[in-house]
């Protein structure tokens, strides 16, 4: 997760309540190589506050994602906007995150955040994506539209694509 390496804050320089903002793009993505997003830009806004024995922290995301519609396969710009809320805690011993608590190592004491955020952006997303749903003025590749509900020379719909026209309704 090289790319990924800047997304980071020190936890022992917070005094108070912090800001950071960070803006992510395709570097950002490309470092997560399972990733189903390869390009976007969102603006990241981290709110850090030191408390005696914690980090409350919230990470808010605004922007865009490029990913293809699920109907006509047209590479699309994706509004996105998400938060997400964490405890941030120190700690002396290995321990295993928890929902909404993360634990740092004391000796280390810095938040990486990258894997945070890019499960906040991912879990955003709707699980259909379409030009419908990204609200784009001109809606799917009409080209395409038409293949999909095109029929054979007698008129017939060919069964196969009858089928998948129930999952577009």
């Amino acid at each position: 997760m090289a790319g990924a390496g800047k997304y980071k804050i020190d936890l022992l320089k917070v005094k108070g309540s912090d800001v950071h903002n960070f803006e992510i793009n395709s570097a950002f993505f490309s470092a997560f190589e399972e990733s189903t997003i390869k390009d976007g830009n969102i603006d990241i806004k981290v709110t850090i506050e030191r408390t005696v024995n914690a980090f409350p922290t919230i990470i808010e995301g605004e922007g865009t994602v490029k990913l293809e519609c699920d109907r006509c396969l047209r590479t699309i710009d994706f509004p996105t906007k998400s938060s997400l809320e964490l405890i941030v805690k120190l700690s002396e011993e290995q321990k295993e995150d928890e929902d909404e608590i993360v634990y740092v190592p004391a000796g280390e004491a810095v938040f990486h955040m990258a894997q945070h955020i890019y499960d906040m952006v991912y879990l955003s997303l709707p699980i259909r994506k379409t030009c419908e749903e990204a609200n784009i003025p001109e809606g799917c590749d009409p080209k395409v539209i038409e293949k999909l509900n095109s029929r054979d020379d007698d008129g017939n719909i060919d069964p196969r694509w009858e089928k998948l026209k129930d999952l577009l309704e």
